[in-house]
């Protein structure tokens, strides 16, 4: 959608709100001057437009969705610098290059997934190899164990076969 500079400038002159307007139909909104935004359209209505409001995410998704006879085709757009509209006569999907676009938050440790037909982020909860390192450091401490039980074993058994030897050889 583009944002009509007429609407823009006189609602900035009289009410200070900018304005979406929808291309071809519809009446448009009104979008909060305080924050960043950009105008869209809705992938399930791509005749109505929205005022979308970016936030950071911890992961972006990386495609954009067409509507209407595009509904099933999907361009790369990696949104953390860019976002999606479609157009709004086609509703074949664009990718805007001016700001953030949509993704998920995640929490605790994670890596980023994307679905690889839609390319809608995910969060992957990132295991830890703790649990690896403590299982690795019971084998090598019982191996470590074993491994000085038996050098000590084998050490008495020669000290009995030695003062066995020694007895015979004086006479003892």
């Amino acid at each position: 959608c583009k944002q009509d500079t007429q609407h823009k400038q006189w609602y900035q002159r009289r009410v200070r709100a900018p304005k979406c307007i929808a291309e071809s139909r519809g009446a448009g909104v009104d979008c909060n001057t305080t924050s960043a935004y950009y105008c869209s359209y809705y992938a399930s209505a791509p005749t109505d437009v929205q005022c979308v409001y970016p936030t950071p995410h911890d992961c972006y998704n990386t495609k954009c969705q067409g509507a209407l006879l595009f509904n099933e085709t999907f361009i790369g757009c990696k949104q953390d610098t860019q976002h999606c509209s479609v157009n709004a006569s086609s509703g074949f999907p664009l990718c805007v290059n001016d700001t953030s676009g949509a993704g998920v938050d995640c929490q605790g440790r994670f890596s980023c997934a994307m679905d690889g037909k839609t390319g809608v982020a995910a969060c992957k909860p990132s295991k830890g190899l703790l649990p690896l390192w403590i299982v690795v450091g019971i084998i090598a401490g019982v191996l470590i164990v074993a491994l000085i039980v038996f050098i000590v074993r084998k050490r008495q058994g020669r000290d009995g076969d030695r003062t066995a030897l020694i007895g015979r050889e004086t006479g003892y």
